[in-house]
């Protein structure tokens, strides 16, 4: 008898980052979501990366990475519903340890699928964010969020 249970027997471990960009083109926070997803996967981890495609997704599988196209850019709420089930399946799916989302347009999606898998998020603001009634909105529910975290 084995003091180890049996692999298939056992819960998955959670090691994947799943990071969600609007774009992967090369500015700055495309060149970063690569940059992060390739040290991810060189650590040992596996990383994914949802956003609308760009130049740099050829860069990402060129390493490993695994590119998912979600067109961020729907702007409808049906095509908003759609990204956000296809994001949620894709976490519940996948079982990330993290969900990263790269910049303001991602995190309503980002905050959807992390309270539904009950997985962490890390919202990265690198871009600067305008005074608007929709960031004031998107900034309560941040706060909400990690109210319940705590």
């Amino acid at each position: 008898m084995s003091v180890f249970p049996h692999p298939t027997k056992s819960r998955a471990s959670r090691t994947c980052i799943l990071h969600l960009c609007a774009d992967v083109e090369p500015d700055s926070p495309g060149r970063e979501v690569v940059g992060l997803a390739s040290l991810t996967q060189r650590s040992g981890w596996r990383a994914l990366i949802a956003s609308s495609g760009g130049r740099l997704s050829q860069d990402a599988e060129r390493v490993a990475v695994r590119h998912i196209t979600v067109p961020f850019y729907r702007t409808s709420v049906v095509g908003r519903w759609r990204n956000q089930a296809q994001i949620k399946t894709l976490a519940n799916k996948e079982r990330p340890a993290l969900i990263h989302a790269h910049g303001l347009d991602v995190t309503p999606y980002a905050l959807a699928a992390g309270r539904e898998a009950r997985t962490p998020v890390v919202v990265d603001l690198t871009q600067p964010i305008h005074a608007d009634l929709r960031t004031h909105k998107i900034f309560d529910v941040i706060k909400k969020s990690s109210a319940l975290v705590r």
